[in-house]
């Protein structure tokens, strides 16, 4: 029915680190139809070889370049508007900073230029002081990887890069500007990556506050999974409607093909 989807991760493919029905299979499904796919995630914390690695693990292989997150979406971004050797500070874990650093930016702790904030599972008091100040004082500009305010674990919702930006919006007044979903920044560049028309792909997510209206956005067509976020009562109070609604990959596939 797609020549291409983009796929969602957590709560999707995946919640914490158990697989959402049988992946292999569902994969195999995607192969046999030629359907073209890329992998897009708000999750900025690792490096896209980790992904590769956990998806491998599922009997799953892609290559790196297959998959965006808002850390790479955030990093390439900046890049372009940034002279090589900028001085950044980074609230986010190891991906993040990776990302950052290979985009040429120096990570530092005084004299930013810019403040960029990710989902960081070691956050404290001392790095929200410090990007409010930097933010306040030094005039940094304030950027953010996602406004996710949670994402799906093994035991239920866990605080997502939103719970980080939220004390340092409320220390500064000041709104950061977000790269990851619901920004279609990331959608682009899956499409640019497949070479695909956005009326030919499907997009597969779990929220419909980011994934579908990313998504929407861009006019590719939207699937919404119960399997993570979002419940029966979000997708029906959301406008516009999306096109798909299952209880998870296999259920959708099974509606597709």
């Amino acid at each position: 029915m797609f020549k291409n989807i983009i796929f969602d991760m957590d709560g999707v493919l995946w919640r914490g680190l158990e697989e959402i029905g049988d992946l292999s299979e569902s994969f195999k499904i995607i192969e046999a139809n030629q359907v073209n796919f890329a992998l897009a995630t708000n999750n900025s914390t690792k490096r896209r070889i980790r992904y590769v690695e956990k998806l491998a693990g599922f009997d799953v292989h892609v290559k790196e370049e297959q998959i965006f997150t808002s850390g790479t979406v955030s990093a390439d971004y900046l890049k372009s508007i940034y002279p090589k050797g900028t001085k950044a500070y980074v609230i986010g874990e190891a991906g993040l900073k990776s990302f950052m650093t290979d985009a040429g930016f120096e990570l530092v702790d005084e004299d930013a230029e810019l403040v960029l904030v990710g989902l960081d599972r070691e956050i404290s008091y001392d790095k929200l002081a410090k990007a409010g100040q930097l933010i306040l004082y030094n005039q940094a500009k304030f950027y953010g990887t996602n406004a996710d305010p949670s994402f799906p674990g093994n035991n239920g919702l866990l605080p997502g890069a939103g719970a980080m930006l939220s004390p340092i919006v409320t220390t500064t007044g000041i709104e950061p500007v977000c790269f990851g979903k619901p920004s279609p920044m990331m959608y682009q560049q899956a499409l640019d990556y497949l070479g695909a028309l956005a009326e030919e792909t499907l997009m597969i997510g779990d929220r419909v506050d980011t994934d579908a209206t990313g998504a929407q956005a861009l006019g590719i067509k939207t699937a919404v999974l119960l399997s993570g976020v979002a419940s029966q009562e979000d997708v029906d109070a959301h406008t516009p409607k999306v096109d798909f609604v299952a209880k998870d990959l296999d259920d959708l596939l099974k509606q597709l093909y």
